[in-house]
């Protein structure tokens, strides 16, 4: 019961979040958009998969889900607001969503993400890393528009 209401109080500030920000463009309040995603980081430590991802939950899908999600709007919150510490930071964290857990959907926007990812460590001159991050994409993602043009 204690984790349903807390993922309750997570979908209501993601759809919260999707009325300051949809993940285009400028936002008008980046502000409102950062405390938010404090706010579901904060709540998200109640989830029993958060620092287990292995943990018998009955909501353990829609747990990693949200997460995710949140996660992937604070990449997009920090490339549009041009915060390379605090994308390079919630990527790394995303990252894990990315990669620990084949079993549940994969991400729409995963592969834009890892696009812009790309193109950061390129920026930033960080060829090493670059390289070792074209290595990690599946060969079958290389012809995505996000992918390819990082090559």
């Amino acid at each position: 019961v204690m984790c349903d209401a807390a993922i309750a109080e997570c979908e209501g500030k993601l759809a919260k979040y999707k009325q300051l920000y949809t993940g285009e463009g400028t936002p008008t309040n980046p502000a409102a958009c950062k405390q938010l995603l404090h706010e579901l980081k904060v709540l998200f430590t109640t989830f029993p998969t958060f620092l287990n991802p292995s943990a018998d939950s009955a909501t353990r899908i829609k747990e990693i889900s949200l997460v995710r999600e949140a996660m992937e709007n604070s990449v997009l919150l920090a490339a549009a607001t041009k915060n390379t510490d605090d994308f390079a930071q919630n990527f790394e964290i995303l990252r894990v969503y990315y990669t620990d857990f084949k079993d549940e959907p994969k991400s729409e926007r995963r592969l834009l993400i890892l696009g812009l990812h790309l193109l950061r460590l390129l920026a930033m001159n960080e060829t090493r890393a670059y390289h070792m991050e074209l290595e990690r994409i599946a060969v079958e993602d290389h012809d995505n528009m996000y992918i390819k043009v990082c090559f």
